[in-house]
């Protein structure tokens, strides 16, 4: 029974011994088994890459820990770039599945290498003119994907050697209402990757409408738009809109027409003159369409900015004043070009107020061409009634009425 125990004993330690030397001389991984195990890891590889070559440089083993760890110099190429990336592996040992992969990391002691296999391709031509800004009228197209057409490479002279590649490339650009197209001389230098270094021909683009896209506008057309809007006249203490009409514009011109956010917005700066029965108006105005896919083109915002030319106040101004109450006629006898005016300030009873006297008395001052707010100062007697004394006005011109209405002071409504 002893000598059956011993025995089994025996072969028990024989057995055990056997399978720990077993397992600790279990080949580590191979140069063969590394480049399987990249080629099956997840995110080691780009897409279309391959592994031309696996070189172990050095290599740790820790039987006791069951750890292998490797440093190799891995080569691969994309057809276009070969690379030499040096890395770290780190294997496991299993008893059963032998040395599994656990980890792959970048070597920080060595730097990796690429070179080119050829030159620039049409696909990373591309990718490189995202950012690029191109001129066309006067407008900066920033260049991003959705907008680049058709690329035809007219000439490419590539050099592997000296890691330079100079392409002539004719290039489309497409927005919802121009197609433009001009040709750029792009230079590349290889740095981890083909770069765009510096391009010309970017100032040379031209754009053309495309079909049932182009806006056409006349004269006529944007006089319709404006006459459509009042346009604020407000200084100082007074505030008016000035209605506009056909006839009552001339002198139309568009002084500029330019175009920006490639093509979709347009805007067209005018000039021309407003003429009404007491004043002639130097007018800027600003109309801006703009386009979408859906509705077309439509008018965005309009602007416009009087300035007072000319006035023509020469001629009886009528109206009452609550002050008696009586009739007022003030007449303007001469404006000058600085504004300045001569005046004769008339007053007569009304029905309502029989016993109201006449009188008369000069005027000087001017009106505002800027303001268009009118002050008169009172003068000498032409008639004065018994115990009665003068009066100054203070007013502005209300151009759309013909009215000339009192701001404070002395209360008047007069028209011409």
């Amino acid at each position: 029974m002893k000598l059956k125990n011993l025995v089994l004993a025996f072969f028990t330690i024989l057995t055990v011994g056997f399978c720990l030397t077993s397992c600790s001389s279990s080949p580590v991984a191979s140069e063969n088994k590394i480049k399987t195990d990249l080629e099956t890891s997840n995110g080691f590889l780009a897409a279309n890459e391959k592994i031309d070559q696996v070189v172990i440089n050095k290599r740790q083993t820790i039987s006791s820990q069951k750890k292998d760890t490797v440093w190799c110099t891995i080569d691969t190429d994309d057809t276009l770039i070969a690379y030499q990336r040096p890395v770290i592996l780190t294997y496991d040992l299993y008893d059963k599945d032998g040395w599994i992969l656990d980890n792959v990391v970048p070597d920080p002691s060595s730097q990796g290498v690429e070179t080119p296999l050829k030159g620039v391709d049409t696909t990373s031509l591309a990718s490189s003119l995202t950012g690029v800004n191109v001129n066309l009228n006067n407008e900066e197209w920033y260049i991003t994907p959705d907008i680049i057409g058709n690329i035809s490479v007219d000439k490419q002279d590539t050099n592997l050697d000296q890691k330079i590649d100079k392409i002539t490339a004719t290039v489309s650009l497409d927005s919802d209402v121009e197609t433009a197209q001009g040709q750029l001389v792009l230079n590349y230098k290889f740095d981890n990757g083909w770069k765009l270094d510096s391009l010309t021909g970017n100032n040379d683009f031209t754009a053309t409408y495309k079909p049932n896209a182009e806006l056409k506008v006349s004269n006529d057309d944007l006089i319709a738009i404006l006459i459509q809007k009042d346009i604020p006249f407000s200084n100082g203490a007074t505030q008016q809109t000035i209605s506009m009409s056909t006839d009552e514009i001339t002198n139309f011109t568009i002084e500029n027409d330019t175009s920006s956010q490639k093509g979709t917005v347009q805007t067209y700066d005018c000039s021309f003159l407003i003429t009404k029965p007491n004043v002639t108006f130097n007018t800027k105005a600003q109309i801006i369409y703009t386009y979408n896919k859906i509705g077309g083109w439509s008018v965005n915002n309009i602007t416009a900015t009087p300035t007072v030319n000319s006035v023509n106040l020469v001629g009886d101004w009528t109206g009452e004043s609550p002050s008696g109450p009586c009739k007022l006629i003030i007449n303007i006898q001469k404006v000058a070009a600085d504004g300045s005016i001569t005046a004769i300030f008339n007053f007569s009873a009304l029905p309502i107020n029989p016993d109201e006297p006449s009188g008369s008395f000069k005027m000087n001052g001017g009106i505002d061409l800027n303001t268009l707010q009118i002050v008169l100062k009172a003068g000498e007697w032409i008639e004065q009634p018994d115990n009665w004394g003068t009066s100054d006005m203070n007013g502005c011109l209300y151009v759309d009425d013909s009215e000339i209405k009192s701001i404070d002071g002395y209360p008047f409504d007069i028209k011409q």
